[in-house]
């Protein structure tokens, strides 16, 4: 597969991928817009970012083939990540985003809203390190982390 010149925004501007020098691998390239661009899968994408160590936002939202495979690649070749854009890649799952978590330790942002297998198992996580996303902490998860908190209170008063 190969990107479409008319889906790639990179650094704010259009242009054919192929034929432009700065896609030289391992060049400084921090920003990536490829929201909306369906046609990509993981093989493309996990490809395209590990010529890219330095990027710093990846944005991929609406990328509806998208899975787990693709975050695991990019938690390997974007160490220096700071934002993810993951809105509505209904494929994604807590596996993914925690690996992401785990290894771009510089994350501070993450865009999950409709990635329905995206739970606060990995978001809380995320949350304690200080990561701001985009989703409302779900309110029964709110209160059995607050009834958690009470015990171990309760049991260090003891």
């Amino acid at each position: 597969s190969q990107l479409s010149g008319q889906c790639v925004r990179i650094g704010g501007r259009n242009f054919p991928v192929k034929d432009d020098p700065s896609m030289s691998p391992k060049c400084n390239l921090e920003e990536i817009v490829l929201t909306g661009c369906w046609e990509l899968n993981d093989d493309v994408l996990i490809k395209f970012v590990s010529k890219f160590p330095q990027l710093k936002l990846v944005r991929l939202g609406n990328i509806y083939s998208i899975t787990d495979d693709c975050l695991v690649g990019i938690a390997k070749f974007c160490p220096q990540l700071v934002a993810l854009d993951i809105t509505g890649c209904w494929r994604v799952t807590d596996s993914g985003v925690s690996m992401v978590g785990e290894y771009c330790k510089n994350l501070s942002e993450l865009h999950v809203t409709d990635c329905r297998d995206v739970t606060e198992q990995s978001l809380t996580r995320l949350r304690q390190r200080g990561v701001n996303i985009d989703r409302q902490l779900d309110p029964v998860m709110l209160r059995l982390l607050q009834i958690r908190q009470e015990l171990r209170h309760a049991r260090l008063q003891v």
